[in-house]
């Protein structure tokens, strides 16, 4: 079987912790990030040999972010709820039943909706921004 094969794969947001899962969208594509802050902790006047400064950093907090290409619904009710700042405790991406990827703690950073016909139906980009761990499930 494909992994996350067209046609069968969509998104479901559990709103709390406990709370029924609800699908909110069929999904073309999806990605996630995860980067880290870089801060500079060099000292003004620490040189080396060639007179040079030594370049100090430490990383800081990491960011996720979980990126999608969903098909547009606007009469759906719970696709409705994914609007810039609503928040949610867990999203999964989901093929047929089975889970495949878990964000935890998320938030919606952006929606755009794009306008762009796939088989007649309207396109959308979601960013959401994930505040917790991103869980990749490793089927056997």
């Amino acid at each position: 079987m494909a992994y996350l094969e067209t046609g069968r794969t969509h998104i479901e947001i559990e709103p709390t912790d406990g709370a029924t899962r609800v699908r909110v969208a069929e999904i073309r594509g999806w990605g996630d990030t995860s980067a880290a802050t870089k801060s500079d902790i060099s000292i003004i006047g620490n040189l080396n040999a060639s007179g040079k400064n030594v370049k100090r950093s430490k990383a800081g907090s990491v960011e996720n972010s979980q990126t999608l290409t969903a098909f547009y619904d606007p009469t759906d009710p719970n696709q409705a709820l994914l609007v810039a700042g609503y928040k949610f405790f867990r999203a999964y991406v989901v093929e047929d039943t089975v889970d495949r990827v878990v964000y935890n703690d998320c938030e919606v950073l952006s929606r755009n909706k794009n306008g762009q016909e796939i088989d007649g139906l309207v396109g959308m980009d979601l960013t959401i921004t994930v505040n917790s761990d991103i869980t990749d499930i490793l089927q056997t």
